[in-house]
């Protein structure tokens, strides 16, 4: 007899799921994603894979990639509309992280001095000098950063890392099912061996 609870979870409203609120849900429920299950078949039309480290010196502009750094200094200017910018470096060189429309507050929380930080985004280059624009992955904790992350077709208002952050919860949380084909079915794929 198959486990009503297994089923029931798979058809929860999405408010059950661990920061999904009633914005995110209505935001889903435009894409007709009314439920776990919803959630489940909208599957990721490509990834990004940040498993792979760069050194500063091999980074190659235009392209999304992943590097261990070390801040050592800020530049929050006071002139309006001008980016807060950190300079960073590893032992191969420097890049500076260049933040449009944020806090200092915030950018000296994720990016502590003369702490190894990993982050992750498309390279740029500008005056003769490295630069990564508004890192979409920052973090001391590297293992979060580098792993291949899903890209969805997303619905606005959404980011990329809060789908996935939705989707792996779901992943981790999902039930076990009973098997509903019969032997015959299985016997025929090669799943299951006749006794």
């Amino acid at each position: 007899m198959t486990n009503k609870s297994n089923y029931e979870f798979l058809l929860s409203d999405l408010t059950k799921l661990k920061g999904v609120g009633d914005k995110t849900t209505s935001l889903l429920k435009k894409k007709k994603i009314n439920n776990i299950f919803d959630l489940l078949w909208k599957l990721p039309k490509s990834y990004t894979d940040r498993s792979r480290s760069t050194k500063i010196k091999d980074l190659k502009i235009g392209e999304n990639q992943t590097i261990t750094i070390i801040p050592n200094k800020y530049s929050f200017p006071r002139i309006r509309n001008l980016p807060n910018k950190v300079f960073c470096m590893d032992d191969t060189g420097e890049i500076d992280c260049i933040f449009f429309n944020s806090y200092e507050g915030y950018v000296r929380k994720i990016l502590p001095l003369g702490k190894e930080i990993t982050v992750s985004g498309k390279i740029g280059f500008f005056r003769n000098k490295y630069q990564l624009t508004n890192p979409k992955y920052i973090s001391e904790d590297s293992s979060l950063i580098k792993q291949k992350h899903n890209t969805y077709s997303l619905t606005e208002g959404i980011s990329e890392k809060i789908y996935n952050k939705i989707i792996n919860q779901i992943i981790t949380n999902l039930p076990i099912l009973n098997e509903w084909h019969s032997k015959n079915i299985l016997n025929k794929f090669g799943k299951y061996k006749m006794e």
